[in-house]
């Protein structure tokens, strides 16, 4: 099993890279990425909304993946209406070469793909490259209770529209020195600007640790479970990650058999463990990681023979 924190493609292709580059079959049930939970619930109860989806890469294809039949994304809703964007010049120069081609999309085709209703929600799935598009578009849709371009009143008896990020991660280990802003970071954005423009807080519940972690049991349980060449069931699987307020915490979240493991190889860097949410092992590297890992399992493997 492997988790991924910040995919910008769908499972299948993860799994088909990871077999091809490690020489071993992987499939794609066998892939945990921080926005597999909405195939646990939230994707049926959207497939036939209008879904605006957030973040980098491919993920239109991400979310058709999962049975979205009406998503689009911010650059989709940026392009029919570029003035929504008036400092993404990027995004003025692709419209108007659409407009030469004969091929700009324009609002009434948008209006054709969300058959005439609002958005229901936006799925931030991974941190987006433009975060001004994605903040300013993100930010229309929520105050205009799913149709951007106006402004709902504060007594609009209309649903608001549902947030849901899908990665936690305020910060995240690159290869510049320190750390760079992540996922969070956008999350926590978006919410001091519709405090700041809408005059009141967000509504919602803070997330809990790492949204992977908790839905991997869940993912991984009957009938999914029965799939494997297992005699009996997992004593430990040790989630082994850089960063204490999104691996550990997660990991920490989903309990039992689910093992904490905390390198200094990424955010975390200091002596000792993370005073804000310690982990059951800290070493310095994956590869002490696998070593600790073993002889835990060993240890604990001689004490049940005892």
């Amino acid at each position: 099993m492997a988790i991924f924190q910040a995919p910008h493609n769908p499972a299948p292709d993860r799994a088909a890279s990871l077999t091809e580059r490690f020489g071993v079959s992987v499939r794609p049930e066998q892939i945990v990425q921080c926005h597999t939970p909405l195939r646990l619930g939230l994707a049926a109860e959207l497939a036939e909304e209008p879904v605006l989806l957030v973040g980098r890469g491919d993920v239109k294809r991400v979310g058709e993946s999962y049975g979205l039949r009406r998503c689009l994304t911010v650059e989709e809703l940026a392009l029919a209406a570029p003035a929504s964007v008036p400092f993404a010049g990027h995004i003025r120069r692709r419209a108007a070469q659409a407009r030469l081609a004969g091929a700009a999309g324009d609002a009434a085709a948008l209006e054709t793909r969300t058959n005439g209703r609002p958005f229901a929600a936006i799925l931030v799935l991974n941190d987006p490259e433009d975060w001004y598009s994605a903040l300013q578009i993100s930010l229309d849709v929520v105050l205009g209770r799913g149709r951007p371009g106006v402004r709902a009143p504060r007594d609009d008896a209309a649903a608001p529209v549902h947030v849901v990020f899908c990665n936690p991660d305020m910060e995240w280990a690159a290869a510049y020195p320190t750390p760079r802003l992540g996922c969070g970071a956008f999350a926590a954005c978006l919410e001091a600007l519709h405090r700041r423009v809408a005059g009141r807080p967000s509504r919602g519940s803070p997330e809990k640790g790492d949204a992977a972690a908790p839905a991997a049991p869940a993912h991984y349980s009957p009938p999914a479970l029965a799939s494997l060449p297992l005699r009996q069931r997992f004593g430990a699987i040790f989630a082994v990650g850089d960063n204490p307020h999104a691996d550990v915490a997660g990991a920490n979240a989903a309990g039992a058999p689910w093992v904490s493991v905390l390198v200094r190889t990424g955010v975390f860097q200091g002596a000792g463990n993370s005073p804000d949410h310690p982990a059951a092992i800290v070493v310095d590297d994956v590869a002490a990681a696998v070593r600790s890992a073993l002889h835990r399992s060993r240890a604990a493997t001689w004490h049940s023979m005892r």
